[in-house]
Formats: C-alpha cells, sequence, structure tokens
C-alpha cells in the first residue's frame, strides 16, 4: 500500500504517537522516557520504542522521519540510531 494511505500502518502508528504524547504532555508526566509504537512499515508490528520526549521531538522536526526499534528500518534512510531507536526518513522523503 503507498506510503500515507488511511490504512498504512506507519500513519496509523504515529497518530497513535501524537496521541500519547499530547497525553504525556496533558499529564505532566516529565522528561523520563514515555512509550512510543514503533512506526514501521510492518502491520503486525507491536514492538514499543522506550524514548525520553526530546528524542520524540526529533523524530517529529519537518514531519519528514519517523521513529522505529532498532533493526525495523526496512530499507529506509537511517538519521539517527543508537541501542534503544532509529530515526528514519524514507527514501523518497516522505515519513506518512
Amino acid at each position: 500500500m503507498p506510503p500515507g494511505e488511511p490504512s498504512d500502518p506507519r500513519r496509523i502508528f504515529r497518530d497513535a504517537n501524537e496521541k500519547i504524547e499530547r497525553e504525556r504532555l496533558r499529564l505532566a508526566l516529565g522528561d523520563g522516557p514515555a512509550p512510543y509504537i514503533c512506526e514501521c512499515a510492518t502491520v503486525r508490528c507491536t514492538a514499543l520504542v522506550l524514548v525520553p520526549p526530546e528524542v520524540y521531538a526529533r523524530a517529529r522536526e519537518g514531519g519528514a522521519t519517523r521513529l522505529v526499534v532498532p533493526g525495523h528500518e526496512h530499507g529506509d534512510e537511517v538519521v539517527e540510531a543508537s541501542a534503544t531507536h532509529s530515526i528514519v526518513r524514507e527514501r523518497d522523503g516522505r515519513a506518512e
């Protein structure tokens, strides 16, 4: 399915993470690591990415990147990598 389609798992997981982030802010949970859903293209992925809010914010900068667990890059360009997460950009430059 083309990236950005309503049923595209990357879009679904990204939307869910945006809700998680809004709730984290609303509840004033602080700067500790929070669980976000891996935004990879695998429909049945259930992996969680536990990262501090500043990492999540970097994944949202410019709107063209996604947060995934290491090993779920699926050929995307890796913008940032660590033992806990990767921030990726799709090869065509789109994240949705």
